[in-house]
Order: C-alpha cells, then structure tokens, then sequence
C-alpha cells in the first residue's frame, strides 16, 4: 500500500491596515490585533498611552500636528522591540520619548514632533532617525552601544542639555548628517564612543555650550560643519580625524 503523506502549509495573510479609533479605541488594541507587515492608521486626537511595538508594523499618524500621544510625565511613550518598524506623522510630548532597544533593528523614525522628551537608541542598529523635530528636551537623540545608525535631517533646538549624544564604547560607524541643533545647552558630544562615526554637515548654532565635544573619543571624522556662538571643538580629551 502506498501513503501519499501532504505537508500542506498555511497560507501568509496579506499586509492589512487597521484604523485608531475606529476599528479599535486605542493605538495599544490595535497593535495587539496587528501580525507582522501591517499597517496602523491613526486619525488626528490626542492619545494618552504609553505603547510597546513588538511586531513588524508601520504606525502612521494622520497629521503630525495634531496626532498626538501624551505620555504625561512618565515612562516611554513608544516602546519598540521589534525589528522593521516605522514611526511617522505623530507628536510624542512629555515623557521619556521614543526608546528602541537592544536587539530592535532596522526601525525608521521619520517626521515627526517630539516635545518635551527625546529618542534613545539603547543597544539599537541600523536604523534611520530622519526629519523629526525635538523641542525643549534635555537631551534631543542619544545613542548608548548603538552603531550603525543614520541620524540626518533631524531640526534639535531649545533643549537645556546637548543635541546629539554618543556615548558608550560601542556607538560605532553611526552618520552624523545635516542635523540643525539650534538653542540648546551643547550641539553634538561624542563621549567613550566606539570610533568611525562621521559627523557632517551639521549647522549647530547658538548654543550656550559647546559646537562639537569630544571625550575618550577616537577616529571619527568631522568635516562641513557649521557653528556659530562657540568654538566648534572644545574640550578634546582622545584623537580627532578631520576630512
């Protein structure tokens, strides 16, 4: 007797777009309803949630403006673990910001608002930060072990402590390009990085600190940066290649 045995395996469903509030009432529902390769669309409102990203999905919001999330002084508003996930269209205000962590790669976080707190990428590799703008943060963007990374476009301005943040041995082949970083304690500040990162064409301009700053830091490569109001490299402890 012959046994014909058939392996028969379950279809991939198609990429869906789900839609906040009307298919589910908050942003954190319809990322629990979500499978890898969706898209959630969230109309204009204020939220006020703090939301962990675990899957591969785009969260795109309606009007920068005015779609916003309000963490309310606590936590992470957005919390992603997950590889391949993009963040587009939202205000995020008062909290801790957007946090990608250790093991989250490849994430785009483009055009959006970010008032009153900051994106950290703790861990986190190869991802595009782009075209966001970040106002009266401490810190705008902080990189700690993260390398890899393209960091460009991003308008930084009125923050009380410094822009752009690599710290950490590991924070390595990261691109510095074309940010504005406008009004803010220090402009960019490489510290304990893990070398080859290339800081370019950045305008840093009227910060009560310094224009770039440098701490155990070596082998990275600055070249077209503007500043005003400061001196462009101050406090140099390490090595600098210059192009």
């Amino acid at each position: 007797m012959l046994t014909l045995a058939f392996n028969i395996q379950p279809g991939k469903s198609k990429p869906t777009t789900i839609t906040v509030p009307d298919d589910y009432s908050t942003i954190q529902e319809a990322i629990n309803s979500t499978q890898s390769g969706d898209m959630i669309f969230v109309h204009t409102g204020t939220y006020y949630e703090h939301v962990i990203i675990d899957k591969s999905i785009s969260l795109i919001g309606e009007d920068k403006h005015n779609t916003i999330i309000y963490g309310n002084l606590t936590g992470h508003v957005i919390n992603v673990t997950a590889n391949d996930v993009k963040i587009a269209g939202f205000t995020i205000r008062r909290s801790y910001g957007i946090y990608l962590g250790k093991y989250s790669t490849n994430n785009n976080i483009s055009c959006n608002i970010i008032n009153e707190c900051k994106i950290v990428l703790d861990g986190s590799s190869n991802n595009i930060i782009s075209r966001n703008n970040i106002t009266n943060s401490e810190y705008g963007i902080i990189l700690s072990h993260a390398s890899d990374n393209i960091i460009s476009l991003n308008n930084i301005e009125n923050g009380d402590n410094c822009g752009i943040v690599l710290r950490e041995h590991l924070s390595s082949r990261n691109l510095i390009l074309q940010n504005n970083i406008t009004n803010n304690g220090g402009g960019i500040e490489l510290w304990d990085d893990g070398g080859k990162n290339t800081i370019s064409g950045n305008n840093i301009m009227n910060n009560t600190g310094w224009g770039i700053r440098l701490s155990d830091s070596e082998d990275n490569i600055f070249y077209d940066n503007k500043e005003t109001h400061h001196t462009l490299l101050t406090h140099i402890i390490g090595t600098v290649s210059h192009s």
